[in-house]
């Protein structure tokens, strides 16, 4: 895309006003999903033409309707760090819930004091939520189908 900030350490310059579904930048996107990756990661930058309201990683529109949708990736989508800078705004217990919920199913959480409120947010919301308890499910099947195609689990 068009960001000029690094998501890691900032939430300027992360918001990218040009890039579309059929231009450049996602036609290049694709050409790496032709050899059929295992797991995508998907950015925590914000495409203002695809959806102005969510960063990427928490994009149905990107997750759901255009990657698994569109392009029909079944792999592992993971998260870029949640614990990134540039979600500081978003409350820890809900990260992982608006992963899931675009359809994701992977969390990369770099800051150890994330992991039991993202944890605490993902059980909160599945044991109120039977939709949302499946889409965890769904999720967890296709990381651990993952771990056993990669001899990582038995």
């Amino acid at each position: 895309g068009s960001v000029t900030g690094n998501t890691d350490f900032t939430a300027n310059g992360i918001l990218d006003t040009t890039t579309t579904l059929d231009g450049p930048e996602i036609s290049a996107f694709n050409g790496t999903l032709e050899a059929s990756p295992s797991m995508v990661m998907m950015s925590l930058a914000t495409y203002q033409a695809i959806d102005p309201n969510n960063p990427a990683v928490f994009s149905s529109t990107l997750v759901t309707g255009y990657l698994r949708g569109k392009i029909g990736f079944q792999g592992v989508v993971t998260s870029d760090s949640l614990s990134a800078t540039s979600l500081s705004g978003v409350q820890p217990s809900d990260l992982g819930v608006r992963l899931v919920e675009a359809g994701g199913d992977l969390a990369c959480i770099g800051a150890s004091s994330y992991v039991q409120p993202v944890l605490d947010g993902l059980n909160a919301k599945a044991a109120g939520d039977a939709t949302f308890a499946r889409k965890v499910q769904q999720s967890a099947i296709r990381v651990m189908t993952l771990k056993y195609e990669m001899g990582l689990a038995r």
